[in-house]
């Protein structure tokens, strides 16, 4: 009587899951990009991409700091990566600041004290095709240029500046 129960069981299990053909069957290959190591997984249909981007492709802004006093910096998403505008005055349009294929983690802009001769600017993190090694940058808004400022290896975040601005 257990057999029969169970014979009953597998067969009712077997006619309710979804036919599998060969057709359906994943694909041997293994795909690496970058960390990530994908092995029979099958391509996924453009349309159902295409369906995914209203979902994917999201707007949203967030406040990193005051440049000088009325003008903020923000970071601004659109579709996939996250970068640093400047909104010069109240009712005034943004300026794109950064242009990276990666997403910017933070804009932190230096405190500039009167009588200072500091180079106006602000650092960011960045990482570098998703490795997570976030590395800081100063952007120099007198020239519009960013340079490296740590190792290119190491993880960091955290960053803060001197009250001076200097360091």
């Amino acid at each position: 009587m257990k057999a029969l129960f169970l014979s009953l069981s597998c067969l009712a299990l077997a006619l309710t899951l979804p036919a599998f053909s060969l057709a359906d069957a994943p694909s041997p290959d293994r795909v690496e990009k970058g960390n990530l190591v994908m092995e029979h997984i099958p391509d996924i249909p453009p349309a159902l991409t295409d369906r995914l981007l209203q979902y994917q492709n999201t707007r949203g802004a967030a406040l990193a700091g005051w440049e000088n006093p009325g003008t903020v910096l923000i970071l601004t998403r659109f579709a996939e990566t996250a970068q640093v505008h400047r909104v010069a005055g109240p009712g005034m349009d943004r300026q794109q600041l950064t242009f990276f294929k990666e997403p910017i983690g933070g804009a932190f802009p230096r405190p500039m004290p009167p009588g200072t001769a500091n180079v106006p600017g602000f650092l960011f993190l960045k990482d570098t095709g998703g490795n997570e090694n976030h590395q800081i940058y100063f952007f120099n808004s007198q020239t519009g240029l960013s340079t490296l400022l740590t190792d290119g290896k190491a993880r960091h975040g955290g960053v803060l500046w001197a009250h001076k601005g200097n360091q």
